[in-house]
């Protein structure tokens, strides 16, 4: 086959989920060419999940590449996406580096936390890495929900903390990525969070418990209450509390946003999606984990009234289907329908 000259990519008018999952799949599709273009004339609004996925797979497509000339254009425009760091996460000299830009209370820019130093810090100081992930947590959960206080956000602030540990503690990705936004006019908030580690599917497969084939097994199993790596929540003693327990940040925070906004797990090839009561799966190419919590904060007050049930609900999930020697694929599929119609 003759090598192309030149292939352009255009990049979508929207960086939503889906237009970002397309993206990565385009790429990984892409032959090989001795030039890329990458077209940003038409791009206009960005979100940050699909900011951070656009970015990352770009970056490491050029790295796949290393004799491949590249270039970019129409991008001049996009001041927004160059302020936040998106150009140059992926190497294009043009904006703001990630984690440059100062943020508000509006936006967090992108930016990303080394792991290791992360351990080395709290390794110094005889911590747990926890503590450490702690203030970032509240800082995230602050934005997402316009507060820092209530029994809301210290269900957020918690979960985030068990998902960012997760990352750093057993994902062997050396970062973690983020960015978020908040549109007053839509009273909507949205985070995005990704890694460079194994994968979901890699992680859980560890578990000699859990029947993890493929990544879309993987992606439905780990919104499943009391799952890790490392175990599944027994039976509950009387004098056990599941909630403290490792497992449950993926299952709350899937719970919360996608009843109050929506809620995306990608992991490898695979993704769900979660929103108004709707499962949707979709395919994508993506090396690593991300997430997209989204939330309306007009429902955020009934949220915090549906904590407590949440719960509940995770607790007698978790006692219903970890009774069996291994969980699959299709008991977490049974879970999830109960709460969301398959699109």
């Amino acid at each position: 086959m003759t090598q192309a000259d030149a292939i352009e990519i255009a990049l979508p008018i929207t960086l939503g989920v889906r237009e970002a999952l397309a993206l990565s799949e385009k790429l990984a599709a892409l032959p090989a060419a001795e030039a890329y273009v990458f077209n940003f004339a038409s791009m206009g609004r960005i979100e940050p999940f699909g900011s951070l996925i656009a970015s990352d797979v770009i970056d490491r497509f050029r790295r796949n590449h290393p004799r491949a000339r590249f270039k970019a254009k129409g991008h001049e425009h996009c001041g927004y996406a160059a302020h936040i760091g998106f150009f140059k996460a992926f190497g294009l000299k043009f904006g703001k580096a990630p984690g440059e830009a100062t943020g508000s209370e509006s936006y967090l820019p992108i930016d990303f936390v080394d792991c290791e130093e992360l351990r080395q810090r709290a390794a110094d100081e005889y911590a747990e890495v926890g503590e450490f992930i702690d203030g970032w947590a509240g800082k995230v959960a602050g934005l997402l929900l316009q507060t820092n206080a209530g029994p809301l956000f210290d269900t957020v602030q918690y979960s985030l903390r068990e998902v960012v540990r997760n990352v750093v503690e057993h994902s062997e990705s050396p970062r973690f990525g983020y960015c978020g936004q908040y549109w007053p006019s839509q009273q909507r908030v949205q985070i995005g969070l990704i890694d460079r580690g194994v994968g979901l599917k890699k992680t859980l497969s560890t578990n000699a418990r859990l029947a993890v084939a493929t990544d879309r097994d993987a992606v439905q199993i780990a919104l499943m209450p009391g799952v890790s790596r490392k175990g599944i929540l027994p039976q509950a003693r009387s004098s056990h509390d599941p909630w403290a327990n490792s497992g449950f940040g993926l299952y709350m925070t899937s719970r919360l946003c996608s009843e109050g906004g929506s809620f995306v797990l990608l992991s490898g090839s695979a993704a769900v999606e979660l929103k108004k009561s709707v499962k949707h799966m979709h395919a994508g190419a993506f090396s690593g984990t991300a997430l997209q919590l989204e939330l309306d904060l007009a429902k955020a007050e009934s949220l915090s009234s549906r904590l407590a049930a949440f719960r509940e609900e995770g607790i007698r999930a978790a006692r219903t289907y970890f009774n069996s020697d291994n969980l699959t694929a299709s008991a977490a599929s049974t879970m999830l329908s109960r709460n969301f119609q398959d699109s």
